[in-house]
């Protein structure tokens, strides 16, 4: 019992447990074990309720949560832009540099 007691009170409530239900398999009319495991039946419930509390909205989305439905592109009418028309000889430049240079990274 006494070290059923001690796991208790530091915290090990599985071992608490188990050395209790040794010593009331021995004597089950001992009214300290008895009470020890009333206390560790209590201890857990009282755990359970605080992770509940504390984990009740972390999976959840907030109530007030409203999902917006997707925004669709804005239609592009390609006849307003300008065809580009090159001569034969005639090449695309950026920065002084052939644009198939900056590919190849030139």
């Amino acid at each position: 019992y006494r070290r059923a007691f001690a796991r208790f009170k530091l915290g090990q409530t599985d071992e608490a447990e188990e050395d209790a239900r040794m010593v009331l398999e021995r004597e089950p009319k001992d009214s300290a074990a008895l009470k020890l495991m009333r206390n560790i039946q209590q201890e857990r419930e009282q755990i359970l309720q605080s992770q509940k509390k504390r984990f009740a909205g972390m999976f959840a989305p907030p109530p007030d949560h409203v999902q917006e439905p997707p925004v669709e592109p804005p239609e592009v009418d390609f006849d307003d832009i300008p065809d580009v028309v090159l001569e034969e000889d005639e090449e695309i430049y950026l920065n002084d540099t052939p644009w198939y240079w900056r590919m190849l990274g030139y």
